[in-house]
C-alpha cells in the first residue's frame, strides 16, 4: 500500500473515494494535511512542516480522521456543503500547538477561519484595499480591505480572497480579487 505524503494510510474501503464528492472533498484535506506538513516539494511545507507543524500518528489513518469529523458539532452542514467549510486545527488549541489532533481539529466556516488567521496577522496587509470582480455582472467594486469585503458579503474566506490577490489562486467563489495598488 502506497503512503501518502511517506505516513498516510488510505484504510477506507475499495470504491469509497468514488462514492460522492463529498468522500473526495475529505480525502483531498486530509491528503493536503498530510502533503503541507510531512512533503518537502509540498508548496505549502515551508509554512508547516519546516516550522515544526506535525499530524497526530491516530490521523495518518483516512478513517481515523474521518471519524473525527463526523463528531464535529458541524458535521452535518459540513455534509451538505463542505465548500463553505475550513478544517482547521488552531481555532480549538494554542498559538504554539503545533499538531493536527483529534482534539484540535475542528470544521469551522471560512468566515471563521479568516477571522482567526487575522487575528495571528497571517494575512498580509490586511488594510490594502482591493477591487472585486463580480461573476454575475462583471461589476468591479473597490473596497478599503479584504475584512471590508468579507464584512458585506458571508461566507468568503479573507485568507482565499488574499491568495486570489497575490495570484495563487485564479478565484474565490467564482469571484475575482486583486489589490488596488
Amino acid at each position: 500500500m502506497k503512503k501518502i505524503a511517506g505516513v498516510g494510510i488510505n484504510d477506507m474501503p475499495k470504491g469509497w473515494l468514488s462514492e460522492n464528492k463529498l468522500n473526495r472533498t475529505i480525502y483531498d484535506r486530509w491528503n493536503r494535511m498530510l502533503h503541507r506538513c510531512y512533503n518537502k516539494n509540498d508548496k505549502d511545507y515551508k509554512t508547516y512542516g519546516a516550522k515544526g507543524v506535525e499530524v497526530e500518528a491516530e490521523l495518518f489513518y483516512l478513517s481515523n480522521y474521518v471519524q473525527v469529523l463526523m463528531k464535529d458539532p458541524l458535521w452535518k452542514e459540513f455534509c451538505k456543503n463542505p465548500s463553505l467549510y475550513a478544517i482547521d486545527k488552531d481555532i480549538n488549541s494554542s498559538s504554539k500547538n503545533k499538531k493536527y489532533s483529534k482534539d484540535t481539529i475542528k470544521i469551522v466556516t471560512y468566515q471563521e477561519n479568516g477571522r482567526e488567521l487575522g487575528e495571528r496577522n497571517y494575512l498580509p496587509n490586511p488594510r490594502r484595499p482591493i477591487i472585486a470582480i463580480n461573476p454575475d455582472n462583471g461589476e468591479h467594486t473597490r473596497y478599503e480591505s479584504i475584512t471590508d469585503f468579507c464584512k458585506k458579503h458571508e461566507g468568503f474566506s479573507r485568507t482565499a480572497i488574499s491568495g486570489v490577490c497575490q495570484g495563487k489562486y485564479k478565484q474565490h467563489k467564482k469571484w475575482f480579487f486583486k489589490y488596488d495598488d
